[in-house]
């Protein structure tokens, strides 16, 4: 996972990703998009008007083939 809010990627990093059946998983979390170059499947969770930004940052990360699923929360601009 490729975020920027740090309390956010540290919980991660610390306890996983946790679905409402109560299982966990545990991810990889990072602020540095280096990491996350040649990704094959990216899941974009941002406030609708950080998208255009994000698609443009996860361009330089998403393999050739890769696949984004975006999905929006809150109005746009």
């Amino acid at each position: 996972m490729l975020g920027s809010w740090r309390e956010g990627l540290s919980a991660l990093r610390n306890a996983g990703a946790r679905l409402e059946d109560g299982h966990s998983q545990f991810v990889q979390a990072t602020e540095t998009r280096r990491i996350a170059l040649g990704v094959k499947y990216a899941l974009v969770l941002v406030k609708s008007w950080q998208t255009e930004h994000i698609a443009s940052q996860l361009a330089s990360c998403l393999a050739e083939d890769g696949l984004a699923v975006t999905l929006q929360n809150g109005p746009g601009k």
